[in-house]
């Protein structure tokens, strides 16, 4: 009792980070709802099959023939069979149920808003602990402590190379522990957890190996872990030549060829027999020892398959996802903390040349302290596992997409061991444990932060409410969908939006009825030609809350992200219409205003879209804009052209006149004016005309802001009666309801006119 309570007082901090680790990972697994992490479902699938009494999984190279899904089903089964035993005694026949599929799910998209859940959650899904919930919890708690082993082995392993640098030792198991990506995907069931373990547990025998000889312990200690990770998962192959590499350095070290066959056999005897059956049936089953062929089968190739040069542009994925991506790869934190990381992973790279440069030149490492031989070799094995694991992920990326930053956790002890040696030569030696404090402070303070700022709330339904908490500011509304629903009202986050700009549309919806059916909700934004600039159709809540979960007697407050397409029409204004449908069917549920009354189309509120750029003035005039010729005319003191653009000065009866104008909102106008534009005569006839709404009607006046520059085009014919000669282009704006034309004023206020004169034209003979 007292060696145990002196070792932990010895190793305190490493005690801590790793209860610490621990009680991060029970937390990411409970807020993080079931299913809602990569191939959850598939692996679990996996050791269903197996705990059921199935067998191991034979797959197909039809992938809908398969009992688990082909992506994982042929991975070497170890974490399965494991994962069997420790839930085999489980009554899981509730599987089907419990795994409710969101159809409108969007994986693998970060900022695409809504529908991240992959599983539609009931409320009891948090209390409960029996049946497939049971079983997938026990499992998650299983990886995390598979992952807690390798939290200690990176400390081993660092205390193994620099046995009197603690603070390295602390400072790498720490950006271990608290990596928020690392305790995610820990928290989860899958192989991943398992592989690293095993993964990280080999190189401690690879580094115990050079710095203490090869004995038989040793080598069956590296032969049984290697087998074991072998047995976990295919990306662990890369170890194989690693070992063999180890191996051959210490023979070489020792001048024995001799001992490399005998230490060889020993190591890859052993892999043979615990690890060799499971490619063996790999290959009897599908000739390929991998498996892959069906794998590919499942998944498809990736065309055309990118360069390594091309593959440059996803490396910021895999970096932040290497760190805090969760959910299906469609939850991301703040950029700010992805620049922070990237800033501490640069930096540490920096450090690692600084201490490379001072090895090369000098033969001993910075901050006075010393690599030797072993110390460097050892580091050099670990480099290269990561290289390896990395080339082999750059060719997983060429022929997948969405590489994803877990690919390189097998090699998470190398990573950290090097971040940290790479900062610790900007501080001074005593400074050490300062700095593992800071790095792996900081570390823990995200983790916190991540599941319940970032995970728990992207899962949460709609709140319910009372009528009497809809905003005042909402639009109020009363429009009936079938006899299932009300709409109350309905809310823009902004009614004025640039193109490519995000929008939300908050809807309140009152169930009349209890739906056994789960209908689609769509917001459609319309702009410009009635096209839709931007759209969700999907289950209320972004897809968490469909409407056979909804109860009578409450207001939900239900909004819809989107984003207006960048190449939406602009300036226009816009509407937002709102249907309810069967997605099954397609058929939609007819719409009634308060009356009784049948509405087609249901248009709840209007906004606009502007350009992305708004024009720079010089001189009072918009030079962003093409105009040919600048202009200055005051109608009213409400709006004044600035500038217009005439495709054609000489044209023959018959033939079409283009016009651009180019008003300025001199303030905010209440009212919808008309734009006329007329080909007139000395006498003042009319020899063509056009008369519209500006922007051919789809943005009115009353949409302007103040000083907001508009391009208005107008097209007309020439009468084929008009005779030849010269006539002039005169626009203006009149009040469609009475005819009121805005009059032209000076700077004095003095009317001028009630129409501006533009370009001559002549009209030419035949």
């Amino acid at each position: 009792m007292r060696s145990i309570i002196f070792s932990i007082r010895q190793h305190l901090g490493i005690s801590l980070i790793i209860v610490s680790f621990l009680a991060l990972g029970v937390i990411y697994s409970v807020v993080t709802p079931l299913i809602e992490t990569p191939d959850e479902d598939s692996h679990y699938g996996y050791v269903k099959h197996i705990a059921d009494g199935r067998g191991l999984p034979v797959l197909h190279l039809d992938p809908s023939k398969n009992p688990v899904a082909g992506t994982v089903g042929h991975h070497p089964p170890l974490y399965h069979l494991t994962s069997a035993l420790l839930t085999f005694w489980i009554d899981t026949d509730d599987a089907d149920s419990l795994i409710w599929h969101n159809p409108h799910c969007v994986a693998g998209v970060p900022h695409w808003p809504g529908n991240k859940n992959r599983i539609i959650h009931l409320d009891t899904e948090v209390f409960n602990y029996h049946g497939t919930a049971l079983a997938i919890r026990i499992l998650r708690l299983f990886t995390v402590l598979l992952s807690g082993v390798t939290v200690l082995a990176t400390y081993l392993i660092a205390l193994e190379i620099f046995p009197h640098w603690k603070p390295l030792a602390l400072g790498a198991a720490a950006i271990n522990a608290f990596n928020p990506q690392f305790i995610f995907i820990s928290a989860r069931v899958g192989n991943d957890a398992m592989v690293t373990t095993f993964s990280a547990l080999v190189l401690l025998g690879i580094v115990r190996l050079l710095k203490r000889g090869a004995t038989r312990g040793r080598l069956i200690w590296l032969g049984v872990t290697l087998s074991l990770a072998l047995l976990s998962k295919i990306s662990s192959l890369a170890l194989l030549p690693l070992a063999a590499l180890t191996l051959a350095i210490r023979a070489i070290q020792q001048r024995s060829v001799g001992r490399l066959i005998k230490w060889g056999m020993i190591v890859f005897s052993i892999v043979l027999l615990i690890a060799g059956w499971a490619y063996l049936r790999n290959w009897i089953l599908y000739r390929h020892p991998l498996a892959s062929n069906v794998w590919l089968a499942a998944v498809g190739l990736r065309e055309p398959q990118p360069s390594l040069i091309e593959l440059y542009e996803e490396f910021w994925g895999l970096e932040i996802s290497f760190w805090a991506v969760f959910g299906w790869m469609n939850i991301v934190i703040d950029e700010i903390f992805y620049k922070l990381l990237a800033v501490m992973v640069r930096l540490s790279i920096v450090g690692l040349l600084v201490l490379a440069i001072s090895q090369f030149e000098k033969f001993k490492a910075l901050q006075r302290k010393q690599l030797d031989r072993s110390n460097l070799l050892s580091l050099l094995l670990l480099g290269l596992w990561f290289l390896l694991l990395f080339a082999s992920l750059l060719r997983f990326m060429q022929i997948q997409t969405g590489a994803q930053g877990r690919y390189l956790f097998p090699a998470i002890p190398a990573i950290s061991i090097f971040i940290f040696l790479g900062l610790s030569q900007f501080v001074p030696q005593r400074y050490n444990g300062m700095l593992a404090g800071v790095v792996g402070g900081a570390l823990f303070l995200l983790a916190v932060l991540c599941p319940f700022v970032y995970i728990a709330p992207t899962y949460a339904k709609p709140p319910v409410i009372t009528a009497e908490d809809i905003p005042a500011e909402a639009h109020h509304l009363d429009i009936n969908f079938g006899d299932k629903t009300r709409l109350l009202a309905c809310q823009l986050d902004k009614k004025v939006v640039r193109r490519g700009d995000p929008l939300s549309v908050t809807l309140y919806w009152q169930p009349r009825a209890e739906m056994e059916q789960d209908y689609n909700v769509f917001v459609h934004i319309l702009g410009r030609d009635e096209e839709v600039i931007a759209q969700k159709d999907t289950y209320p809540g972004m897809g968490s809350y469909p409407t056979s979960l909804w109860q009578v007697g409450g207001v939900i407050k239900d909004t819809y992200g989107m984003y207006v397409l960048p190449e939406s029409k602009a300036p226009s204004r816009f509407r937002v219409e709102v249907g309810v449908y069967d997605r099954s069917t397609g058929e939609a549920l007819p719409a009634f205003d308060k009356d009784g009354h049948l509405l087609h189309g249901v248009t709840v509120a209007q906004g606009k879209v502007t350009t992305q750029q708004e024009p720079h003035y010089s001189g009072g005039t918009p030079v962003a804009f093409d105009m040919a010729h600048p202009f200055d005319s005051a109608q009213g003191r409400q709006v004044s052209l600035t500038g217009y653009k005439v495709d054609k000065t000489e044209v023959k009866a018959g033939e079409t006149i283009n016009v651009a104008l180019y008003w300025r909102a001199q303030r905010k106008m209440e009212e919808d004016y008309t734009v006329f534009v007329h080909l007139v005569d000395e006498e003042g006839t009319i020899w063509g005309q056009h008369d519209g709404q500006p922007v051919n009607g789809y943005y009115p006046t009353s949409f302007w802001d103040q000083d907001e520059v508009v391009k208005d085009k107008h097209a007309f014919v020439v009468g084929e009666d008009t005779p030849p000669g010269k006539y002039w282009i005169e626009v203006g704006m009149y009040r469609l309801a009475d005819g009121q034309r805005l009059t032209i004023v000076d700077q004095d206020g003095q009317v001028l006119d009630d129409k501006a004169l533009l370009s001559e034209i002549m009209v030419k003979g035949e």
